[in-house]
């Protein structure tokens, strides 16, 4: 099962390679933003850019354990490389990048973020 749950990561990552472009300003800075709240541990920075369930979502609990995961890795310097978006029926705006960390070379991560009416919805670290 996990083999298989790779390919289709892997498929869809092609897929959206194929259409990959530049991302939009807002899209960018947010996950500037979110980034730089793990490395730093800053809830309010990391709330800044959430709508109210994604404030929710995202406890000082829950945003100390992933900074304490790959805090320090993002402090290390990373490139994002922008690798497409997709549009639900509901028109949530779904924005994907890879990750590639400067002080851990093989330990690409990819960034999912979900934006609703200019906020951001859902973000994962993969």
């Amino acid at each position: 099962m996990k083999q298989f749950s790779m390919l289709i990561v892997a498929l869809f990552a092609l897929a959206l390679s194929a259409q990959a472009s530049t991302p939009p300003a807002s899209a960018s800075q947010h996950l500037e933003t979110l980034l730089l709240a793990i490395e730093k541990d800053d809830i309010k920075t990391f709330h800044s850019v959430c709508n109210e369930t994604m404030q929710s979502a995202m406890t000082p609990e829950v945003l100390q354990r992933v900074h304490d995961q790959v805090g320090a890795t993002i402090a290390g310097g990373y490139t994002a490389t922008y690798w497409g978006d997709v549009t639900r029926p509901d028109g949530v705006k779904g924005y994907f990048w890879k990750l590639s960390f400067t002080t851990k070379p093989n330990h690409d991560l990819v960034a999912e973020m979900w934006v609703r009416d200019g906020k951001v919805a859902g973000f994962f670290l993969r």
